[in-house]
């Protein structure tokens, strides 16, 4: 059988006769002394072609290469908008968004108790947009760096998210950090020794010693461990006031507790929707961190002072390299990532308990003894920054939050917004007092009339002492009592004169609201700017004041405040002032205009 459907035919066929039989029956051809000559020209002149382009045009393009490669700014590149706010709306700017779906596990509970099989949904997407704000920025005199502050935010996109979706829907999932965590310590028993070893009492103890204590005490340490890092206020409150005793003193201070919850589990966490997505403060990440850089790192003779900057350089030894990763991880959490991260920690004890109870727990933990004890607060993942970007409502917004069609229930008071959905009941659709849902309630509970005139009058500069009590016990309420969350805050829209503004400081009105006005309009910057406008804050002296010179000219001298005379402005200034302009519109809310 023919091995393909030509053989047959290569087999048959005659093979063609040479058309020369040998080399001397073949002519001789020789390339006559034009044809050279012609040649050489035709070569001579593409040499010399190719030596103009090489000499004229590459040099520039591979300089403008070269350029292109490296980074070369100037006090005017820094300042554009596409630098500050590169996620931003500029004609620059490249808007960035990112989703997340996940598999809710419903069952967790039941898996725990009996070693049911886990019984997961998948919900998502969640959409968000993310704004990365730098602001602080500033040139090296050697001009070779910049340096800046930056902030991250994120607004969730509805219209971009499954139908019905929020990002207040909380997920219960597999708690990723804490696996992550006890993974690069070996597991829960390398984690324990790490951790005991980081304490005053564990310090002097033998690897030996170490393990006995984990073999009598380990699954309580765990459980203990446990609930710091479960997110859940209940659970801070159980084990709140045993953190310092524990890690200077031992197992006494946590032995009695009763930690038998599902917030003790370690396996799962349940989180809404905007934690699993933008990242979450981690107080087991920020202790064993934390504890490992204060009593291993920290000091004379220890690794901190043996790696020095090997880290930067890469020259390491490779028995202390682990060490000295280790060793850098927590003294970044230290020196920067626990501020922002125990803040977080802070509003969501505050949300449950309120604010007093919540100052005295992050005192006694990752406010009051990171430095001294370790006893930090970190993001998880690493890789992200704890955002709690506060979302902003005006009336008519605020007014679609009455609880029908099974939306939640949003009631503001003194212009914070609360979600009341866990008293449907009461608040609700046919309940006694859904007439404040939606609305502003502030003046309504302080005189504690609910006509149609005080429901909807926003105005509360008139009310008198007893009035303004009344209010605060309602705050009181909504925040301890009735452990109301706070979902953002309400902003008024009024156009006013530059001496009714001074008193919108952040002190001066019941609302505490803080509003600057730039270029003639004016934005309500206590959501997104109280940390710095807010009476503490660097520019507070602009609370409550036109600041267009001030920041034209980036002065902070009260004289040049109070000039409001842009005509004096030079071109360089205007720029600047139409740069701030820029960089308002895009972080605050616009609230009205500036009256002569």
């Amino acid at each position: 059988m023919p091995d393909s459907f030509l053989e047959h035919h290569e087999k048959n066929a005659t093979t063609p006769a040479q058309k020369y039989d040998s080399a001397e029956g073949a002519r001789p051809r020789r390339c006559s002394p034009v044809v050279i000559g012609n040649t050489c020209i035709v070569v001579g002149a593409l040499i010399m072609i190719l030596a103009v382009v090489f000499g004229t045009v590459v040099p520039p393009v591979v300089t403008k290469t070269i350029n292109d490669g490296v980074v070369v700014c100037s006090a005017k590149d820094v300042a554009k908008t596409a630098f500050t706010d590169a996620y931003g709306d500029c004609h620059d700017c490249t808007p960035f968004y990112f989703s997340l779906s996940m598999f809710n596990i419903t069952n967790a509970r039941e898996y725990l108790e009996t070693g049911a099989k886990l019984r997961v949904q998948e919900v998502g997407p969640y959409a968000y947009r993310r704004r990365e704000i730098r602001v602080d920025v500033a040139i090296a005199a050697d001009g070779d760096s910049v340096s800046y502050k930056m902030y991250r935010y994120h607004t969730f996109d509805p219209a971009k998210s499954c139908a019905g979706c929020s990002d207040s829907d909380v997920i219960t999932s597999w708690d990723v950090g804490y696996l992550n965590v006890i993974s690069q310590a070996g597991g829960e028993v390398g984690f324990l020794r790490q951790l005991i070893k980081g304490t005053l009492w564990g310090l002097p103890l033998s690897p030996a010693e170490i393990d006995a204590v984990i073999k009598t005490n380990g699954t309580q340490i765990m459980r203990w461990v446990n609930g710091l890092n479960s997110n859940r206020p209940s659970a801070w409150k159980v084990v709140g006031s045993t953190v310092q005793p524990f890690l200077l003193t031992g197992l006494s201070a946590i032995s009695s507790l009763d930690l038998s919850g599902f917030e003790y589990n370690g396996l799962f966490l349940q989180l809404p929707i905007s934690d699993w997505a933008i990242g979450y403060p981690s107080l087991l990440a920020g202790l064993s961190l934390g504890s490992n850089y204060v009593f291993q790192c920290r000091g004379p003779g220890k690794l901190d002072e043996q790696c020095g900057t090997c880290l930067e350089n890469d020259s390491c030894d490779a028995s202390i390299w682990a060490g000295c990763k280790l060793c850098k991880l927590g003294k970044d959490v230290v020196q920067s990532a626990n501020k922002v991260a125990c803040g977080r920690i802070e509003k969501i004890y505050a949300n449950a308990y309120g604010a007093d109870e919540a100052k005295a727990f992050v005192a006694a933990t990752c406010s009051g003894n990171c430095e001294s004890l370790g006893l930090c607060a970190a993001p998880l993942p690493e890789d992200k920054s704890v955002d709690s970007s506060p979302t902003v409502f005006t009336s008519s917004e605020l007014a679609q939050f009455t609880g029908e069609k099974k939306q939640p229930i949003y009631i503001s008071l003194a212009s914070v917004v609360y979600d009341a959905s866990s008293m449907r009941e009461v608040y609700g659709p046919g309940g006694e007092s859904h007439h404040l849902a939606g609305k502003d309630a502030s003046r309504a509970l302080a005189l504690s009339s609910f006509s149609a005139r005080d429901l909807n009058d926003l105005e509360l500069s008139d009310l008198g002492g007893a009035q303004l009590r009344q209010l605060d016990t309602w705050v009181k309420r909504f925040r301890e009592e009735y452990n109301f969350p706070v979902v953002g805050r309400l902003i008024l829209k009024q156009d006013m004169t530059k001496e009714e503004l001074r008193r919108f400081n952040g002190v001066d009105n019941v609302r505490h609201t803080c509003l600057v006005a730039l270029n003639g309009v004016i934005y309500d910057v206590t959501a997104n700017g109280w940390d710095h406008y807010g009476p503490d804050g660097t520019y507070s002296l602009f609370a409550g004041r036109d600041a267009s010179v001030a920041l034209a000219r980036m002065s902070l001298d009260p004289e040049v405040l109070d000039d409001a005379n842009l005509d004096e402005l030079t071109e360089e200034e205007r720029k600047t002032l139409a740069d701030w302009s820029t960089r308002f519109q895009q972080k605050y809310s616009v609230v009205g205009k500036l009256l002569d």
